[in-house]
């Protein structure tokens, strides 16, 4: 498992200061002006400093499935980074900004997504984990040169949340179709599928297809002709 942190810093201004008003002789008089001069003076010192207070972004991924492989249907060589995440810290955040970089076996890179990766829920709050997938064409490498991908965290704080779908799903060969319990706008959904094998060891991640009001099929990206055996069931997330 693979830990991620990330600590920002705000500066809080915080003012203080005491008065008070009193009657008496001269003497007191002059002695409560010097006072009140000193908590003037502290009032301003303390007027200028600030508290530090952290806000954590901690992130896991408990997950990771990485392929390079030419496609049995195409002859279209790919490369394909799957992963699950899971916010530790605590605050919400944004992972759409960041990107993965692919290596070959003389750590030359060979790759590097260039259009964002597709995370599902793109708003990921305390607690909650989400599916990340990006896939991006081999070009001339060979699969057998192909050594790792790594994911370059880009996370973006924000103060909103998304409200999760009910779904009802089924699996059918690299495909999952299944019907929303309540009519949605298929513009504002962000749905994705991970597909385990027999031992919920993650194998890789649907997140495009059709979708409609009522129902969907998720059979996007391309998957990695070798896992396809090896799938064993799904679990969708789906987000509005």
């Amino acid at each position: 498992m693979k830990k991620i942190g990330f600590v920002l810093l705000i500066g809080l201004l915080i003012a203080c200061g005491d008065t008070q008003s009193q009657e008496g002789s001269p003497e007191s008089e002059s002695e409560q002006t010097e006072q009140n001069q000193e908590s003037e003076k502290a009032a301003a010192e303390n007027s200028n400093s600030s508290e530090e207070i952290e806000i954590e972004i901690d992130m896991e991924m408990p997950q990771v499935a990485t392929y390079a492989w030419i496609s049995e249907d195409s002859g279209i060589g790919w490369l394909s980074f799957y992963a699950i995440i899971e916010n530790t810290g605590n605050t919400p955040f944004s992972m759409e900004e960041s990107s993965v970089t692919y290596y070959n076996k003389e750590d030359e890179v060979i790759a590097v997504s260039a259009t964002g990766i597709d995370v599902v829920p793109s708003i990921i709050q305390p607690g909650e984990q989400a599916y990340v997938s990006v896939y991006e064409q081999l070009g001339e490498e060979s699969p057998e040169n192909f050594k790792s991908a790594e994911l370059s965290p880009a996370p973006v704080t924000v103060d909103y949340e998304l409200e999760e779908v009910s779904t009802e799903t089924s699996l059918q060969d690299v495909a999952v179709t299944g019907t929303f319990t309540e009519e949605i706008d298929p513009d504002m959904i962000e749905m994705s599928s991970a597909l385990f094998d027999k031992d919920d060891q993650l194998l890789g991640i649907l997140d495009a297809g059709q979708i409609t009001a009522k129902s969907f099929e998720l059979f996007d990206p391309p998957f990695p002709d070798e896992a396809k055996d090896a799938i064993d069931h799904e679990k969708t997330k789906a987000y509005r």
